[in-house]
């Protein structure tokens, strides 16, 4: 399956720094292994292909995106970018940021207050807009602190 990039247009240019914008988001097209669901947050396995991203492996991660269709049992679509419509329970909360968690879920530290389900590492996904919406921008890993 050909890999499809989101079309981005350069809207601004500064001294420092090239400003982009999301035309599409319509996703990018992988090959993946077939117990990715559709929600799961995912990392790069091998060329061209995604697998479960897990919070306490670094070895899954960082994440890319979220899937967010399954074509057939081993080809998926992931959003990396935009907001992004997931059914999830519970559900999303505006503005809170959501993690990677564990086995492909989302982390919010405020549903889990005694820290039983916390990842090992930290790594953002994005934030919460509506109750079925997230504004997806996978961020970098965040250092650990003892």
């Amino acid at each position: 399956m050909a890999v499809k990039r989101p079309a981005y247009t350069k809207t601004t240019q500064s001294q420092t720094a090239v400003f982009w914008t999301v035309t599409s988001d319509a996703g990018t097209a992988w090959t993946c292994d077939a117990g990715v669901a559709v929600g799961d947050c995912v990392y790069i396995s091998a060329a061209n292909t995604v697998d479960v991203a897990d919070g306490d492996d670094i070895n899954k991660l960082p994440a890319i995106g979220i899937v967010s269709s399954k074509v057939d049992a081993t080809n998926c679509v992931v959003k990396d970018t935009a907001f992004t419509t997931f059914t999830r329970s519970p559900v999303f909360v505006a503005n809170r940021i959501y993690y990677v968690g564990l086995a492909g879920a989302l982390y919010a530290p405020a549903e889990d207050p005694g820290g039983t389900s916390a990842p090992t590492y930290w790594q953002p996904m994005g934030r919460g807009r509506a109750s079925d919406e997230i504004l997806l921008a996978p961020g970098p890993l965040q250092p650990i602190l003892n």
